[in-house]
């Protein structure tokens, strides 16, 4: 039985061309978010222990845990592009 919906994730960072030259202290912003990350990544993994039991026992996703994990992997994925440079906005330590 094979699904028509599918969906695309994507993250786009604006090109920017000036950037602020204490991009070089943009590391030290992982000290703090590293804790965040950590409890929160303790916490998504329970998650998707839970789900795959439940997509193993029901044969069906959960909407909600993957919209959890996927807030989780979306903040992550914001940090990195932070991090590296590709973006000069600071994305915030808990993602809406």
């Amino acid at each position: 039985m094979e699904s028509s919906n599918k969906t695309e994730l994507q993250y786009k960072a604006p090109y920017q061309r000036e950037i602020s030259r204490l991009f070089v202290f943009r590391f030290l912003w992982i000290y703090i978010e590293m804790w965040v990350l950590m409890v929160w990544g303790m916490w998504i993994s329970l998650v998707m222990f839970v789900e795959f039991w439940y997509m193993l026992i029901l044969g069906k996703r959960s909407r909600a845990l993957w919209n959890k994990k996927h807030r989780f992997m979306r903040h992550v994925n914001k940090w990195r592009a932070y991090l590296n440079a590709l973006t000069d906005k600071r994305p915030k330590f808990i993602e809406d």
